[in-house]
Order: C-alpha cells, then structure tokens, then sequence
C-alpha cells in the first residue's frame, strides 16, 4: 500500500482488525473456534501431584506426576514463542473474541496504561490459521472451512501446506 492510502478493514481484513468486520458468516466462525478453543484452554490445565517413588532412594521419597495437562496448541503456542503465552490473558482475549469486543490492535497508550490487544490479535491470527489449514485436535484432523477459505481467496491452500498445529 501507498503512503497515505487507507486500509478499509472490511476489505484488508488482518489479525490486527475485529472480526467484526467481517461478514457474518465468517465471524461466526471465528466466534466458534474461539469458544472451542476458550473451553479448552478453561477445561485443561497443568496439574501436577506427588506420589511415592517407584523405586525408593531414601524415607518418604516422592516424585511428581502431571495427572492432568494443557492442551497440546497451547503447549505449542507456548514452545514456539520468545515469551510464555499467559493462561488469563489468552482466556480473555478469547472470550473478547468470542463475543465479538475485540478491538483493534493500538500501539499508542489510552491513558496511563498501554492497552495493545496483542493477545486479542494473537489469537486471532491462530483461528485465522486454524479455519484456513485445519487443525488436529484429539488426534483427529479437523478439515479447513472452504467458506473462510474461499472469503480471504486462499481456496485449497491447506491442501498444499501443513496445518499449523
């Protein structure tokens, strides 16, 4: 894009932009896949307790076991990035988009506190991602949606590259 020439959100649509400006149906989508993955973020999470050891070194030796885990895109996310990707404000930010109250992204300051929404955008760049190229979850492929697909001109990309996750 040329200096001075404006971006029209409805048309250049970008992870930096609420998915409400999208036409219904996708954003229905998004919302969709942001409620799966805001359920599955809140319904799994690390857990880890103590049991004796199998084979005792001393008195009262115990071990730690994960009796529970967080899901494997979250594990992921979280390895794939420079810094540690935080429980409450990925629940947030889902549950912002989710319900559609996902601004923008800003990198000016309202106030005193800088409020970037990068979390929301974020998140909105992996559901982008994950409706684009489908997904595993469960061991399972979950197939791309050819509607979402066929909105952002991207018809059967996820048949040539690797979903992401």
């Amino acid at each position: 894009m040329g200096k001075g020439e404006v971006i029209d959100p409805r048309k250049d649509w970008s992870s930096e932009y609420s998915i409400g400006f999208l036409p219904r149906e996708i954003r229905n989508s998004f919302r969709g896949c942001a409620d799966l993955l805001y359920h599955n973020l809140r319904s799994n999470h690390l857990e880890v307790i103590l049991v004796p050891a199998p084979v005792s070194k001393y008195q009262d030796h115990m071990i730690r076991v994960a009796v529970s885990q967080n899901p494997v895109w979250y594990r992921e996310l979280n390895r794939t990035r420079h810094s540690p990707v935080r429980r409450p404000h990925s629940l947030r930010a889902l549950d912002r988009i989710r319900n559609v109250r996902d601004p923008e992204l800003s990198l000016k300051p309202k106030g005193a506190i800088t409020q970037n929404y990068a979390y929301v955008t974020l998140y909105r760049e992996i559901i982008f991602e994950m409706l684009v190229f489908g997904y595993e979850e469960n061991g399972l492929y979950v197939p791309s949606e050819p509607r979402v697909q066929g909105f952002f001109g991207v018809e059967g990309i996820d048949k040539i590259l690797d979903p992401p996750f």
